[in-house]
C-alpha cells in the first residue's frame, strides 16, 4: 500500500512538471501576444564605428529611468511617467508592430529595430544611427515589471 502510495504521488509529480515545462516553452515564442506587457527600461548601451561605448541609460535622467513602457495586445505603445516626475511629460502614446523579429514604431515617421533576445521576462533590441560620420548600435534592454 505505501509503495503504491508513493509511486502515484511520485507520477503526478512527474507529469505536473513535463506539462509546466513545455506550457513554459511555448509561451515564450516572439510574438505579440508575448511581447505584450509593462517593462521597465534597464540599459541603453550605444557602441561607436569607432570603438566608443556609451552607457546612455546611466546618464540618462532619473525621472527617465522610471517610465513604464506599455506594449499594448492592440498595437498601442504607452509610455508613462509614473515615478520621478520630468517636466512636460505624462504619457505618450505610439503605435508598434512585430513582423519576425522585427519591431516597429509608429514614432518619428517610423522606425524598425531588431529584436535580439526574448525570453518572455525581459527583452533587448539594437538599432543603428550615424552621427558625424560614426555609426553606433544601440542595445535597449527592458525588463517586465
Amino acid at each position: 500500500m505505501r509503495f503504491s502510495l508513493f509511486f502515484l504521488i511520485f507520477a503526478i509529480c512527474i507529469l505536473l512538471s513535463a506539462c509546466k515545462k513545455s506550457s513554459s516553452d511555448d509561451s515564450c515564442e516572439l510574438s505579440m501576444s508575448t511581447l505584450s506587457g509593462d517593462y521597465q527600461m534597464i540599459s541603453v548601451i550605444s557602441k561607436g564605428s569607432n570603438g566608443e561605448v556609451i552607457n546612455q541609460f546611466d546618464t540618462a535622467d532619473e525621472c527617465v529611468k522610471d517610465n513604464m513602457w506599455t506594449f499594448a495586445p492592440n498595437g498601442y505603445l504607452y509610455v508613462k511617467d509614473i515615478g520621478i516626475q520630468c517636466d512636460g511629460f505624462d504619457i505618450n502614446v505610439e503605435s508598434w508592430s512585430l513582423s519576425g523579429n522585427d519591431l516597429h514604431f509608429s514614432s518619428g515617421g517610423g522606425g524598425v529595430v531588431k529584436i535580439t533576445s526574448f525570453n518572455c521576462n525581459q527583452f533587448s533590441y539594437e538599432g543603428s544611427d550615424s552621427y558625424n560620420g560614426v555609426t553606433y548600435v544601440t542595445t535597449v534592454t527592458f525588463k517586465r515589471y
